[in-house]
């Protein structure tokens, strides 16, 4: 059924859902409120429950390669070197060969738009209100536009303005820490291996980003409404990270002063829907996540293979929304906890708790972390036709 469906938000998720809606023949325009189409300057990961969608969408090994540096490990580490035994991506037990890679987010932003093409994009529409009637959604935005859509995708992140235009303002939940990001032109020394560092009250990762560069970022405990000007930053930095070794500072040091982000990490305790009749929220809109395991971008992006399937599926809008939900809210809900839960121990200032913990690194068997990982990274949708 061909319907016009207006998506809020042109990030990674919202390009996603478009190019799914597209190929199943729906009439689809996405409005992002940036001026202009562009993602943040850094890296993120895509584990392989992303990357398989992303291949039905002709994003393909040719695109990974020359652009993604693939990950074949992980591990969690400490400041003095200590570290928990290598987990093997290939030691997991998978339902297809799907890869996981580290890409910078411009390149797959890039490739999102391309198969979205930009006649479908307007840029510059911040949503002001919209308001829904028997025969579908008004929007308006701030700009004086007024569209009127069939179906209303909310994948306006953290934030979102359909969300609270649909169940009202709530602020969303401070983790304690801030997270500080960059991109530094030198070469990895562990190409492939993703290595989060924790130490008293503060984590750090340098992952590779292609041959020649990295991706690296660090966080740090601090309150909320705390300040931090960018030409601070890397001297900063520098103190905190001084003696790390796998390349922190090397990294921060290598980094272009102005180019380094620092964002508050934030996510949001469940809601009881995400949909009215006609507009449903996807990706961080519905779900926000803290980064700890690398999953947000990843949901954002099943989100929006299974929400094209349902909607194509469904007659009734309300109806596929309500699938929608049932079917993804535990897997999400599961993750934002699991993830705040793993950032506050990675977090941990107290010697005494740092010592603790330490010791269940050194002590904790490597098959726990590889079931884990498995249950995330091995999720594949299925829906009853």
């Amino acid at each position: 059924m061909n319907r016009k469906i207006a998506i809020i938000g042109g990030g990674i998720g919202g390009l996603t859902a478009a190019a799914f809606l597209q190929k199943s023949g729906q009439d689809v325009v996405v409005f992002e409120q940036a001026a202009e189409l562009k993602e943040v300057g850094a890296g993120t990961g895509l584990w392989c429950n992303a990357t398989y969608y992303l291949s039905k969408l002709s994003i393909t090994q040719e695109f990974w390669d020359s652009v993604a540096t693939p990950i074949d490990s992980l591990e969690i580490a400490t400041p003095e070197g200590l570290a928990l035994p290598k987990v093997s991506i290939s030691d997991i037990k998978l339902p297809d060969e799907q890869k996981s890679y580290i890409v910078h987010r411009n390149d797959l932003h890039r490739a999102l738009v391309e198969r979205v093409g930009l006649d479908s994009i307007q840029t510059g529409h911040r949503l002001a209100c919209l308001q829904e009637t028997e025969s579908g959604v008004e929007l308006q935005f701030e700009n004086g536009n007024t569209t009127h859509a069939d179906v209303v995708i909310g994948a306006d992140g953290l934030r979102s303005r359909v969300r609270s235009s649909l169940f009202g303002e709530e602020p969303p939940s401070y983790s304690g820490q801030v997270c500080y990001r960059g991109i530094a032109k030198i070469a990895s020394e562990s190409p492939g291996l993703i290595r989060e560092i924790q130490g008293k009250g503060l984590r750090a990762s340098v992952l590779a980003l292609g041959k020649d560069q990295v991706y690296w970022w660090a966080t740090r405990c601090c309150p909320e409404d705390e300040s931090h000007p960018m030409e601070r930053r890397q001297e900063d930095l520098l103190k905190w990270f001084s003696d790390w070794p796998y390349q922190v500072p090397e990294a921060i040091a290598a980094t272009d002063p102005t180019q380094i982000l620092r964002n508050n990490l934030y996510d949001r305790p469940p809601i009881p829907k995400w949909y009215t009749n006609r507009v449903c929220l996807i990706g961080d809109a519905a779900h926000p996540t803290t980064p700890n395991f690398g999953q947000g971008a990843c949901l954002a992006i099943e989100d929006a293979a299974l929400i094209s399937e349902l909607l194509e599926k469904q007659s009734e809008p309300v109806r596929a929304f309500a699938e929608f939900q049932n079917l993804r809210s535990k897997r999400c809900y599961d993750i934002v906890k699991q993830s705040r839960l793993f950032g506050d121990i990675g977090a941990l200032a107290s010697p005494l708790l740092v010592q603790l913990r330490n010791w269940m690194i050194r002590l904790s068997p490597s098959a726990i972390t590889r079931r884990a990982l498995q249950k995330q990274i091995s999720y594949r949708h299925s829906i009853k036709h």
